[in-house]
């Protein structure tokens, strides 16, 4: 894997990480339209994350592995809260 694959897969996981903290910060907040449109994103990122991260391999670092998992986690629990959130609509 080159190096520039391996920037661009951390700049995507760090932009799901931040995604997913705006997106329960709006959550808890309220912000109505906010919610929409980090939906949105935490979609686009996933997807890009699944194209990068396909493939069964690890990284270098403890750091993104970690990330990696930790993003996994909240992508479930964001799948789980859109769920409730439309039930109760």
């Amino acid at each position: 894997m080159n190096s520039k694959s391996k920037v661009f897969q951390g700049i995507v996981l760090v932009a799901l990480s931040l995604t997913f903290i705006g997106y329960y910060f709006s959550l808890y907040r309220g912000y109505e339209s906010n919610i929409a449109h980090y939906g949105r994103q935490i979609v686009v990122l996933a997807c890009a994350s699944m194209v990068l991260f396909g493939k069964k391999g690890k990284f270098d670092n403890r750091f993104l592995d970690g990330l990696t998992i930790v993003n996994a986690v909240l992508l479930v629990a964001w799948a789980v809260t859109e769920g409730v959130q439309i039930l109760m609509n």
